[in-house]
């Protein structure tokens, strides 16, 4: 036998520890510092976003009310009122469809050429020229800029932009309110004569009393004329910018995302059009960035307005790249990463030279246990210390001494205990000889007797049975009964010795598996009839042929039949089956015997095939039996090749199945028993 290699991994683990104890302050120190940096980080720029969310929803604000405050000082000019004045007592006396058809008549003309009477009248008034000096001093471009009246008739435009007729559209009639006005914001949509983005804005024109509206200034925006300047100064590094969006998560402006876009996260859109101002740890900041951190907030005076107009809301949403934002935590990371370093690489330095002097006293009781191994006794470890491994050394050579002087004795006793146990296991044997040789004995000095009983007692029954008294036939009817059991006993047992002595003789032979199951059924009907049990069979179509020992398979069926009647509820039903099977490529047939009695515990199913065993010893005392019926079963399947396998449950019965081959190799039986 090959020495083992000599291990000498006690260094390298000396090493490692003092690198383990040296690294996890550093590691710890790490996850401290990148959770706690983190965390503040996160919360500060949160706090920060989430108060440049709300300047800029501040900001949007204004500009949007002071657009609207414009606007609605500019409807209350003397001119816009004269206009609308005129232009509205041409309805008056004519019904609505007569109403319908001149302004539809009149829309027509305005699509024609533009040198037409009508398009001159309405861009020449002194309105349009006072609309277009307003563009003009103000410094606006407005994609149209307009004035209609109570049927939203165009009476007046900056330009030839505008339709003429918006008294059917869904933003003039809620700015016109059925007269009651009201100012409106619409939704972001793209103008395709513009091809741009854009809003309305619309303001009632209110008569000189404020009652009633007697028309509409609206005004046409592009999106980003109007908002640009809201969110185009807010710029954080290279990546950080603001935007505004509106409840739907359409995207209003943007410098990164296109105008008109939509957020396709839901969640992130959830968080951002809350009702105050906030900021979240986002997984998707909708710009490509992961668990970025986001601030926002609603624009209060504008999206009360547009909740009215179009029931969506407007809100400002910053944010910045994750990279970008986490570089100040991590260029620390970084530095203390690099320390850590420097630290663990002395540690490794200084554990390489502490480890020589630690482990070189361990080595020499390494050599001297090796050497101890080889049978060397006299060898004697000399190390000076001072400390516990010099103690360890003393001890190792007090053992190393007690063992030279134990070993000079040794192989005498195990000689001497040697022969003890073998006169033992001879005197065993012998025992078990005689125990098998007293069953056998005993058994064949019982039957003869019991056999005459047996018989004297069937005679008495036949022969005067009608002279006898109710007490005296039952009398004889329990000395059959007893004897029967008796027998049963004996017989098992002279079996079970004959099985252990290795006496137990073969008889091979071919038979019908039909005619053994008419032959065990017959034998046991009378049993069953007692306790109104059903017995069924089912063999295969064609029938069964087997070649084995018949009359050990019957004893197999009658003793687990025996059992089934004897564990089942009156009224029960016995089902024996046969078929053929063919694992793991070998022919096998199966026969099965199915009750519908007690059952068996799952807990005692590895017991009940053990010598006077019986799954619950109450069992023996309201059924019988004496708990070598199922050993016996079990031994016999083995001798025939087969397996014998139980199923169960707990009050509902049982199912036994023997597992034969379809032919018994009887040469090989005759080796193995030999």
């Amino acid at each position: 036998m090959q020495p083992e290699p000599r291990k000498k991994g006690l260094r390298t683990k000396t090493i490692l520890a003092l690198l383990l104890v040296g690294s996890i302050p550093v590691v710890v120190g790490l996850g401290v510092t990148y959770w706690n940096g983190t965390s503040k980080l996160r919360a500060s720029m949160g706090e920060n976003f989430q108060g440049l969310a709300l300047e800029v929803s501040r900001t949007a604000d204004l500009v949007i009310e002071k657009e609207i405050i414009s606007k609605q000082h500019l409807s209350t000019t003397l001119g816009i009122q004269a206009l609308l004045e005129i232009s509205n007592q041409k309805y008056p006396g004519f019904s609505e469809g007569e109403i319908d058809q001149r302004l539809t008549r009149e829309a027509g003309q305005w699509k024609t050429a533009s040198d037409n009477p009508l398009k001159d009248h309405v861009l020449l008034t002194a309105v349009s020229r006072e609309l277009r000096n307003y563009t003009t001093t103000r410094g606006e471009r407005y994609l149209a800029f307009f004035v209609t009246d109570e049927k939203g008739a165009l009476v007046a435009s900056a330009n030839e932009f505008p339709d003429y007729l918006y008294g059917k559209t869904e933003w003039w009639q809620k700015a016109y309110n059925r007269g009651a006005g009201r100012v409106y914001i619409g939704d972001l949509y793209f103008n395709e004569k513009a091809q741009t983005h854009a809003i309305h804005i619309a303001v009632p024109v209110m008569d000189p009393d404020g009652r009633k509206a007697v028309g509409v200034l609206a005004v046409f925006h592009d999106v980003r004329r109007l908002l640009d300047s809201t969110v185009s100064v807010i710029r954080l590094g290279a990546t950080g910018h603001a935007m505004l969006i509106d409840s739907s998560g359409q995207v209003l402006i943007c410098p990164v995302i296109p105008t008109g876009s939509f957020l396709t996260d839901k969640k992130l859109v959830a968080d951002v059009v809350s009702s105050t101002p906030k900021w979240v740890l986002a997984e998707d900041d909708g710009h490509g960035g992961k668990d970025s951190i986001i601030g926002f907030a609603p624009l209060v005076r504008t999206s009360n307005i547009t909740l009215d107009s179009t029931g969506k809301t407007w809100h400002s949403f910053i944010r910045q790249g994750p990279k970008e934002l986490y570089a100040p935590i991590n260029s620390l990371l970084e530095s203390v990463f690099l320390s850590g370093v420097i630290l663990i690489g002395s540690v490794a330095v200084l554990g390489f030279f502490l480890s020589r002097r630690l482990i070189r006293p361990i080595q020499q009781l390494q050599e001297g246990a090796e050497a101890i191994g080889r049978g060397n006794l006299d060898v004697r470890v000399g190390i000076r210390t001072n400390d516990e491994i010099e103690q360890l050394a003393m001890e190792f050579n007090q053992m190393a001494q007690k063992l030279k002087e134990s070993y000079s004795t040794l192989e005498q006793k195990v000689a001497d205990r040697t022969k003890e146990l073998s006169d033992m296991n001879i005197q065993l044997q012998e025992a078990d000889r005689f125990k098998s040789e007293f069953f056998s004995n005993i058994s064949h000095e019982f039957r003869t007797p019991l056999t005459s009983i047996m018989g004297y007692s069937q005679f008495i029954l036949e022969e005067i049975g009608d002279d006898l008294t109710p007490k005296q036939r039952e009398s004889i009817l329990n000395i059959q009964d007893s004897g029967t059991l008796l027998l049963e006993f004996i017989n098992n047992l002279l079996d079970l010795s004959r099985i252990k002595a290795n006496k137990m003789e073969l008889h091979f032979g071919e038979f019908s598996i039909r005619s053994l199951f008419s032959s065990c059924l017959r034998a046991i009907r009378p049993m069953a009839l007692k306790k109104s049990l059903k017995l069924e069979s089912r063999i295969q179509d064609g029938g069964l042929i087997i070649w084995a020992d018949e009359i050990k398979v019957k004893q197999i069926l009658l003793n687990l039949l025996s059992n089934a009647v004897k564990f089942s509820h009156p009224q029960g039903t016995i089902l024996v089956e046969a078929r053929s099977a063919d694992p793991n490529g070998k022919s096998t047939i199966e026969l099965s015997v199915t009750d519908t009695g007690i059952g068996i515990r799952k807990e005692d199913l590895g017991r009940i095939f053990e010598e006077f065993r019986q799954a619950d010893s109450s069992y023996t005392r309201e059924y019988g039996g004496s708990g070598l019926g199922l050993t016996i079963v079990k031994q016999f399947a083995e001798m025939l090749g087969g397996e014998i396998q139980v199923e169960s449950e707990f009050h509902k019965g049982s199912r036994f199945t023997l597992s034969l081959p379809r032919r018994m190799n009887q040469e090989r039986f005759e080796q193995e028993n030999a």
